[in-house]
């Protein structure tokens, strides 16, 4: 697991994200435009999920070198793939 103490708060929203997004997608009232945009959502939630649990979270994917403290908070969904993707 990630040893940041100031990431905790940020992954307990995204926790938090990923049970609302679940819910959501519950509703069989969606149009399937949302219900996409709901999974792409999802996905990403889940992606940084696991890079924390892995311990990898906040981190380029390139270098390795940790990302801003403050970028991370404003995108938690941040990842390098030979440049910079905002999700």
């Amino acid at each position: 697991m990630n040893n940041q103490p100031h990431v905790i708060p940020l992954i307990e929203e995204l926790r938090n994200t990923r049970q609302e997004l679940l819910e959501r997608l519950m509703q069989s009232n969606l149009h399937p435009f949302i219900n996409e945009m709901i999974l792409d959502e999802l996905y990403d939630v889940e992606k940084a999920i696991e890079k924390y649990e892995n311990g990898q979270f906040g981190t380029c994917e390139i270098s390795g070198e940790f990302f801003a403290r403050g970028f991370i908070n404003i995108n938690p969904y941040a990842e390098n793939n030979g440049r910079l993707s905002v999700s």
